[in-house]
């Protein structure tokens, strides 16, 4: 009895239900059990075709898609914010999702939950939720960056007669879509806080890079004519920070402090005839001082021997070649110890380099023993076993000279330099010091000064041994300012593996809090008076500097303000 009552009821309501939308509306049964479902489940009944239920269900999918989406936030980017990007994006086509977590729940400021390997413990891969019903992880990244420009170290740090490395650049750009967006004239600390960042995607990777260098520590550095490598090159690169930056070329001689690439590309752009850099993207104005250089002699000074030098083979190869330039280096500072030889055997790359650099080079004794086109030329001077102790100066102020002690070398790999008491002057006109980058902390990281990295295990940031979910690190703030641009590939891929683990191990889940991504941090921004540069903006600047260099016979005319980038941004956008 109590049976046939209910199914009376649930008949009768039915009918009601289905006389009101046939009296209202006149719809077909089709269109009835539609509309009905569609009450039920609290969508709005309205007089619309089926073309319009398909554009809400989808909206309805749409948004479902998006709750379940993982926003990343990159800062940074140059390589090591770019190949992580990439590797992201390329692993959420390839790895599955898992299930979430039983209980998830809002994590803490720095997303600290128990280890990995406690949920693994418990059995994880059987929780009782229901798997994702598409087991293909959906994520989008956001790249954001101080300048207005994108490309970081491949637009300021590459020197510009290797224009074919900048062309990593057009990869890069090729990432940008749907699910990679580029953000820039934002600075993280001012515009927008790490909390903020941390509050509004699931996770945040570290990718900013070196934006300072390794100082000597010695009396005199701070000398007018001694510069940094690092300000050097971006100035020739017209980076918006080192546009105005002064260096006095009027002298004939100059010393670099170091044996790294860097060194290599400091020495060659001051000896290189300027006709064969009038085309690539270096400055006007840099340009213009090159044409009035007086420098013809340069010193390239390392502690320690040959084998130990950081040069790599291309550099080198390029050095010797140079246009009415010489490479000189000194007969007794050339032999190769036997620990060194040992150093050498196990590294293909480096003793291939150290026999180009030798074999090439001419041994001398002294620069008495130069012949008269050899003094005639330009001349390079690769000195080792040499370790700066000081600066001389002129009565102005202005550097002279450095006073360096003479090293050996002792113990086993690494070998060590070791002073020998030996002192000898080295005269100079201007001075670049090139002994290593170092990045800077941000307010909220943990920051090693010694190492210059922030704490991490394969990417993930880890404090007094916790990891911290959430927050994860690429490139030199890694890993240390080492290696060339593509050593950041397999560097970002091992972090964004990194942030997948933690994704399928339930460690990124915000229970019922769905993160915004940009959308959230762009209100903040912009209500402080911030204009936000998307990569469309940016292809508008890059116009105008293709526009400007092709005027000049050149690959393009960097623009090096950023209130000119913005200006021309908004000027394009006008007259659109």
């Amino acid at each position: 009895m109590h049976r046939l009552k209910m199914i009376s009821t649930v008949s009768s309501s039915s009918l009601t239900s289905f006389s009101r939308i046939q009296s209202n509306f006149k719809l077909n049964p089709k269109e009835i059990v539609l509309r009905t479902t569609r009450e039920r489940r609290g969508i709005s009944i309205s007089r619309t075709n089926n073309e319009s239920n398909e554009k809400e269900w989808k909206k309805s999918n749409e948004l479902k898609k998006k709750e379940k989406e993982y926003k990343i936030c990159v800062v940074g980017s140059g390589p090591a914010g770019f190949y992580t990007a990439e590797s992201l994006v390329k692993m959420s086509k390839e790895r599955k999702a898992r299930p979430p977590l039983a209980s998830s729940s809002p994590l803490s400021p720095l997303h600290s939950i128990p280890s990995v390997n406690s949920i693994q413990s418990q059995g994880y891969p059987d929780s009782p939720q229901k798997h994702r019903e598409d087991s293909k992880i959906e994520l989008k990244v956001d790249i954001l960056e101080k300048l207005p420009s994108p490309f970081g170290l491949v637009r300021f740090g590459v020197a510009p007669d290797h224009p074919e490395v900048k062309l990593v650049s057009h990869k890069f750009e090729e990432l940008i879509g749907d699910q990679c967006k580029f953000f820039g004239n934002i600075t993280i600390g001012k515009d927008v806080t790490i909390e903020e960042l941390r509050k509004h995607y699931h996770a945040i990777v570290l990718a900013y890079g070196a934006a300072s260098d390794r100082w000597l520590n010695i009396p005199g550095e701070k000398s007018k004519g001694v510069h940094s490598a690092r300000d050097f090159v971006g100035w020739l690169n017209g980076h918006p920070e080192y546009k105005d930056l002064q260096f006095d070329l009027s002298g004939e001689e100059a010393i670099i402090v170091g044996q790294g690439n860097v060194a290599l590309d400091v020495a060659r752009i001051l000896l290189r005839p300027v006709s064969e850099l009038q085309e690539t993207d270096i400055t006007s104005s840099a340009i213009e001082k090159l044409k009035a250089s007086n420098i013809k002699k340069v010193h390239i000074l390392g502690r320690r021997g040959p084998a130990q030098a950081s040069f790599t083979s291309k550099e080198v190869r390029e050095m010797l070649t140079m246009t009415n330039c010489k490479t000189f280096v000194k007969q007794e500072e050339i032999q190769i110890n036997k620990n060194s030889e040992d150093e050498l055997k196990g590294n293909r790359a480096q003793r291939r380099m150290v026999e180009l650099l030798l074999s090439k080079s001419k041994a001398i004794d002294t620069e008495k023993d130069l012949t008269e086109e050899e003094k005639n030329s330009r001349q390079i001077f690769v000195r080792f076993f040499k370790n700066p102790i000081e600066f001389t100066t002129n009565k102005d102020g202005s550097v002279s000279g450095l006073v360096c002690e003479e090293t050996r070398l002792e113990g086993e790999s690494p070998q060590k330099a070791v002073g020998t008491g030996v002192k000898s002057t080295f005269p100079a006109n201007i001075v670049f010091r090139s002994i290593g980058y170092k990045s800077i902390p941000l307010q909220g990281i943990p920051f090693d000064e010694k190492s210059g990295t922030v704490p991490n295990q394969d990417g993930r940031l880890k404090i007094d041994d916790k990891f911290h979910y959430g927050t994860y690190v690429s490139g030199w703030l890694k890993r240390g300012p080492s290696g060339i641009i593509g050593t950041n590939k397999w560097d970002a891929e091992e972090t964004a593996g990194t942030i997948f683990d933690d994704i399928e191990s339930g460690h990124l889940e915000r229970g019922e809090e769905v993160p915004e991504g940009f959308e959230g941090i762009r209100k903040i921004i912009e209500g402080k008076g911030v204009q936000i540069v998307d990569f469309s903006d940016w292809k508008l600047v890059e116009k105008e500097e293709n526009s400007r260099g092709k005027s000049n016979g050149k690959v393009r005319e960097k623009i090096t303000t950023s209130q000119e980038m913005l200006d021309i941004i908004n000027k394009a956008k006008k007259n659109t």
